[in-house]
């Protein structure tokens, strides 16, 4: 093999690694229809931080697409997002301390929506913020 063929092919194989990125897939993010005018001009805001779980601004997704009453499913590019973002799942334990109340709504509502399925994966950010338009794929 010649110089310059090993050069290209050395060249070649560091370029496939630089450009692999992590897959993680589609997400969904749920939102009244009332926010999407908002959200298409400014991105989806990122939330303050839950001291008990992260000290970090988050933003709420899945990954099970679902049907809410009076809600707008937004698609998100999870591999884009993964490229400038950490995204972490959140366990249910996590919301363990909250009061009896709470949890029976909670239960109920992840329950009927399909259980440990309905697993909460959080895009974080150090700052606040918006999320980019950019990395929305449709809106239902």
């Amino acid at each position: 093999m010649k110089h310059s063929q090993l050069k290209q092919l050395i060249k070649e194989e560091i370029q496939k690694i630089l450009s692999e990125a992590k897959q993680v897939g589609i997400l969904y993010h749920y939102t009244d229809s009332k926010n999407i005018k908002n959200i298409l001009k400014n991105g989806i805001k990122f939330s303050p931080p839950q001291q008990e779980i992260s000290n970090m601004y988050y933003i709420s997704t899945t990954r099970k697409k679902q049907k809410w009453k009076h809600q707008t499913q937004i698609t998100l590019d999870g591999n884009k997002i993964s490229e400038k973002y950490k995204i972490s799942p959140i366990q249910a334990s996590t919301f363990l301390d909250y009061d009896e109340e709470w949890l029976k709504v909670v239960g109920v509502k992840i329950d009927s929506l399909g259980g440990s399925e309905l697993a909460e994966e959080r895009i974080l950010s150090k700052t606040p913020g918006y999320l980019s338009p950019e990395y929305i794929l449709d809106i239902t």
